[in-house]
């Protein structure tokens, strides 16, 4: 049986869990020992649901907000705009697999390459010592998935048949004109 979309992101999910959760573990640990305020760190840890678990222990879904809520306290350091970028771009896709969006093949495609990319960043991060195989396993995982997906031949839509509306449309808006703008008068002259 062929596997969906949302298990491919839920699978790259479980490797981003995996190869970030030590890194952002040792960031905070790092940032905490030089005397560092990390307000994101604290509300966390105040809330019941997290307070007795580890970061190692977190799901994807945490790390990413733990990330963004301390970037400037603790990532900027290490990381750069891009894997800033990085982060808001694969909350949004964690957002939209929780809430069972459908994902079309090149969506699918994106959050892979942008959870790999994160991978690769965090893992090239070790502290300063050499990368070992362990380090890249999650990123190399989800290449060798993204390449088993292209040569099987593209990843299958999740969307049902009656679904097949342009996301302009499904969002409220006609794909032409564009979201935002008037409508043409009939005359086909813009008021």
């Amino acid at each position: 049986m062929a596997i969906t979309n949302q298990e491919r992101i839920a699978k790259a999910l479980d490797l981003l869990k995996e190869g970030l959760a030590p890194f952002a573990e040792r960031e905070i640990r790092n940032a905490l020992e030089k005397g560092r305020q990390v307000p994101a760190i604290r509300a966390l840890a105040e809330d019941p649901l997290f307070k007795e678990k580890a970061i190692s222990k977190w799901d994807a879904s945490l790390l990413l907000k733990l990330m963004w809520d301390s970037w400037n306290d603790v990532f900027r350091d290490v990381l750069g705009p891009a894997e800033r970028g990085l982060v808001g771009e694969i909350r949004g896709y964690r957002n939209r697999w929780a809430h069972q969006e459908p994902f079309t093949g090149d969506d699918t495609d994106r959050a892979l390459d942008s959870i790999a990319r994160l991978l690769t960043a965090v893992s090239a991060q070790q502290g300063g010592r050499r990368q070992s195989n362990e380090d890249r396993a999650p990123a190399a995982d989800l290449r060798r998935a993204g390449a088993q997906g292209e040569a099987q031949g593209r990843w299958h839509d999740d969307r049902k048949p009656g679904d097949r509306k342009p996301q302009a449309v499904a969002r409220g808006c006609e794909p032409t004109p564009r979201c935002g703008e008037r409508p043409l008068p009939a005359s086909g002259v813009r008021s």
